[in-house]
């Protein structure tokens, strides 16, 4: 005798090609919408924009080591780094790089080395901000109080957090790991790959 299928079951089967046309057509126009061209034009502008600033602060900052990621991956492989964020208190709140301690934009030479705290032997400090000016500048103050040969090595994350940021790399809060970052100011935010991910009261310059 033959068994008949239950009709519910052939309804099921009848739509599921349909409900795999849908899925295929909802990937494709996700796909065909991050891969447009107009989306494309806007990456490239924001990644132009962000080497124009960083090879702006470079110039401006000649004694000032720029640590590109991929150097900064070496440099932590090889040496103990002490990260610090130059930036204000409300940016440091929205996100900042793991392990980073903040010392203030406006904080002299003596404040900075004093908030850092001893210096591992052969150790190294990285400064990082927004986009690498602020860093640079506290950074160049630091290395010239240090003075001679004793001093560690003294050196500024080229691009800051939207280098990190562009890159897909991790940020961190209070509450864990988080998408959000604080852009300083419009002309960063339009550094982003992804402006949606700023967040904050914009500031004004530097």
């Amino acid at each position: 005798m033959r068994h008949l299928a239950h009709p519910r079951n052939q309804g099921v089967r009848r739509d599921e090609p349909g409900r795999m046309r849908v899925l295929i057509l909802l990937a494709l126009a996700f796909l065909a919408a991050t891969t447009s061209p107009a989306l494309a034009q806007a990456r490239a502008a924001a990644i132009a924009e962000e080497r124009r600033a960083e090879q702006s602060i470079a110039a401006r900052f000649a004694n000032v080591p720029q640590l590109t990621l991929a150097e900064f991956d070496r440099l932590r492989r090889d040496r103990t780094v002490i990260l610090v964020d130059v930036r204000e208190a409300d940016e440091y709140a929205i996100s900042h790089l793991p392990g980073a301690i903040r010392v203030p934009p406006g904080a002299s030479a003596e404040d900075a080395q004093r908030l850092i705290g001893q210096i591992p032997r052969g150790g190294a400090i990285v400064f990082y901000c927004t986009i690498g000016f602020r860093s640079s500048r506290l950074a160049d103050r630091v290395r010239t109080a240090y003075g001679g040969g004793a001093a560690p090595l003294i050196a500024s994350l080229r691009g800051g957090l939207i280098a990190w940021v562009n890159d897909g790399r991790t940020l961190v809060n209070a509450a864990g790991t988080t998408s959000w970052i604080h852009p300083y100011d419009a002309q960063r935010r339009r550094m982003l790959i992804d402006p949606t991910r700023a967040q904050g009261s914009l500031h004004g310059w530097p």
